[in-house]
């Protein structure tokens, strides 16, 4: 039983919260609360049916992604199931033809009919099923400790997909305000070359500015149009055509590296696994080594031509009843035969060095998961501090976008106070703003950029975000 995602979302408090719960096979259920990745701020709300960002990563439980993922959980638990199965009971039926003669063709003292049955029941698993029962659980065990990473990489997924969108449509918009205004600065450029007030170089950069804005607004639009599509065919929606509204990111913290590091160390799932998988290695290994004697017990009971027997063989763990019982003597009577008990105990001594060599291999499997380990461990340390250092690298770049879009803006309200005595022409004046506008967007595009940096650093480290 898998519940996914559900969202609490208020404007006031602006933020979101996601809590899920994950329950694999009835063994183990794991709450693990993360915070969603934007802190609301309110600017305004989007259209009404558009499609927004609390609603992308709801939908993203429901995505191809999240549902293999799911499915590899439960694949996991059914092969676990299926592995701790010692086996059905088995029933067999066979009738046979007896005949008694003192010669091969000589004539028959005695044609009876049998039934035989037979019947197997298995009391537990026999070692090498065991110890494939065994490497099941481990594998079920990484399959619910990776399930709620996995989900969280539909819902990072989500995250990307959706601001990729909004930026491109953003960059689209700002592409075609440039597009109008080097419209309107070639027609004033050529107005002007025609008076013979500038230069034909200068008449020919305004073209070429033309030009260049022309074609970027093309592939701006392009772009627009094409993250539209990954975004609502990866969820599985129709595009509702609206545009995107996304409010302001406040960029979060992260512990310091080497403490997400140890963090991840202890709890990465393959980390865990491999240490499973070392520890069956040895055990096994034990196992072999140790005094095993493999017994059969046998008890038969014999009354006149009824013969029954039970046996047991600790090393296949099933007890297996035989009964032979006679219907139709065609020469006469079935003969008399006293009662006949016999019980027998059977040993299997180990001859050779089958176990010793087993050992061995099994020891070297130890071995590599010991050197797999100590690579994980070597190879999740390494990406987590580099991940931490790609957040720390996009918040320095996300804050020197803000000084900027600041610095944009204050020269902004400088040309307007300049135009409003007439020293800055209208076209300058919307060129100031059109920077002003562009810088701000970058602004948030970084911030945009670092907490997903941020995120893609926890979800590396195992870290849950509160």
């Amino acid at each position: 039983m898998v519940d996914l995602f559900y969202f609490n979302y208020s404007l006031s408090l602006a933020c979101y919260l996601h809590i899920f719960s994950v329950e694999v096979n009835m063994r183990i259920t794991i709450y693990f609360v993360v915070p969603l990745i934007l802190i609301i701020s309110g600017f305004g709300s989007a259209p009404a049916g558009a499609l927004e960002l609390e609603e992308a990563l709801n939908l993203a439980s429901g995505s191809a992604d999240a549902r293999l993922a799911v499915l590899q959980g439960e694949s996991a638990a059914a092969a676990l199931t299926a592995s701790s199965y010692p086996g059905d009971t088995s029933l067999s039926f066979a009738p046979a033809y007896k005949r008694v003669s003192d010669e091969l063709s000589g004539i028959s003292r005695n044609d009876a009919f049998y039934v035989d049955l037979s019947v197997s029941l298995p009391l537990g698993l026999e070692s090498s099923a065991s110890d494939r029962m065994n490497q099941a659980a481990i594998q079920a065990d990484l399959a619910v400790a990776a399930l709620p990473w996995n989900l969280e990489q539909t819902r990072l997924r989500a995250y990307t997909l959706y601001t990729a969108a909004w930026l491109a449509q953003e960059e689209a918009g700002l592409a075609f305000r440039e597009r109008d205004l080097a419209e309107e600065e070639f027609s004033a450029a050529r107005f002007r070359f025609t008076a013979g007030s500038i230069a034909y170089g200068d008449f020919r950069n305004a073209e070429e500015a033309l030009l260049e804005a022309r074609d970027e607004a093309i592939y701006a639009d392009m772009r627009r149009r094409v993250s539209r599509l990954e975004l609502f065919s990866w969820l599985g929606v129709p595009d509702d055509t609206l545009p995107f509204e996304m409010t302001r990111v406040e960029a979060g913290t992260l512990p310091r590296a080497p403490d997400m590091a140890a963090h991840a160390v202890l709890n990465d799932p393959e980390i865990q696994q491999a240490m499973a998988l070392e520890a069956l290695s040895l055990s096994q290994m034990e196992d072999l080594l140790g005094l095993s004697i493999p017994l059969t017990v046998k008890l038969g009971v014999l009354k006149d031509e009824h013969d029954a027997n039970l046996s047991f063989a600790t090393d296949s763990r099933k007890l297996a009843v035989t009964y032979s019982l006679p219907v139709i003597d065609l020469t006469g009577d079935f003969q008399s035969k006293p009662w006949t008990i016999s019980a027998s105990v059977g040993l299997a001594l180990d001859a050779g060095s089958g176990n010793e060599k087993q050992a061995e291999l099994l020891r070297l499997d130890a071995e590599a998961e010991k050197l797999r380990l100590e690579s994980l461990i070597a190879e999740l340390s390494l990406n987590v501090r580099l991940s931490h250092q790609a957040w720390s690298r996009a918040v320095d770049i996300m804050e020197q976008a803000e000084r900027n879009a600041q610095l944009s803006a204050e020269i902004f309200e400088m040309a307007k106070a300049r135009a409003a005595t007439g020293s800055v022409t209208p076209a300058e004046l919307a060129r100031a703003e059109l920077d002003a506008a562009r810088a701000a967007f970058t602004a948030k595009a970084r911030a945009i950029d670092a907490e997903r940096a941020r995120y893609n650093a926890a979800i590396t480290a195992r870290y849950s975000l509160d």
